[in-house]
């Protein structure tokens, strides 16, 4: 079999069934803020909790040299990404309804909600997720598969995003996170470099407050 399932799989699949249970109940009382609180409850708190159970020290202060490698890589990177969503759009656009949909989740029409939306939307996501995947499942499925539980928990972080027509382009940029994980064994760096990712989405997409 090309690829088996680690038996601690429960770690995925019961903080990510929370974080989808309570980001739509959140939601009601905090709006999108619900979201975020979501993320840090379901997402990060369970993470933090079981790298205490890794013998990694992820949260190192970066060297300069570090931090301007990773912003040049990453930016690198979301053009590479970018070139091969514009190919694919010419072939296969995505449907008016799901384009309608991250456009009006996007768009900001104030300073408040362009400050709200930047953490919403990029900090949170990118420091969560980071957690999560590349500080938490990583490690402890290599542990149990090799290279292939890199892979797995890449699949997992392009499948949880639940946009499947863009689902080849979130894996291509968890393999790049991944990557970078493995080389510096920095999860800053792949803070940083997610962040990056989210903000260039963000401001691409509604350029102006």
């Amino acid at each position: 079999m090309l690829l088996h399932f680690p038996k601690n799989l429960i770690y995925f699949v019961v903080p990510l069934g929370l974080y989808f249970l309570f980001a739509s109940l959140l939601q009601k009382p905090f709006g999108l803020w619900g979201i975020s609180l979501a993320q840090l409850g379901c997402l990060a708190l369970p993470a933090y909790w079981g790298r205490q159970h890794l013998a990694e020290k992820q949260f190192k202060t970066p060297n300069i040299k570090d931090v301007l490698l990773t912003l040049l890589l990453t930016f690198f990177a979301i053009w590479l990404i970018n070139i091969l969503m514009s190919i694919q759009e010419n072939f296969y656009p995505m449907p008016q309804a799901l384009e309608q949909h991250f456009e009006k989740l996007m768009q900001m029409q104030s300073t408040s909600e362009t400050i709200a939306k930047t953490i919403i939307l990029t900090f949170t996501p990118a420091i969560c997720e980071e957690m999560l995947f590349r500080g938490f499942l990583q490690p402890l499925w290599k542990k149990d598969l090799g290279q292939k539980g890199i892979l797995l928990a890449t699949f997992f972080f392009a499948l949880c995003h639940g946009n499947f027509l863009y689902f080849h382009f979130y894996f291509l940029l968890g393999l790049f996170l991944a990557g970078l994980k493995e080389w510096k064994q920095n999860l800053w760096l792949c803070i940083l470099a997610h962040l990056l990712n989210n903000l260039c989405t963000l401001f691409t997409v509604n350029p102006s407050p």
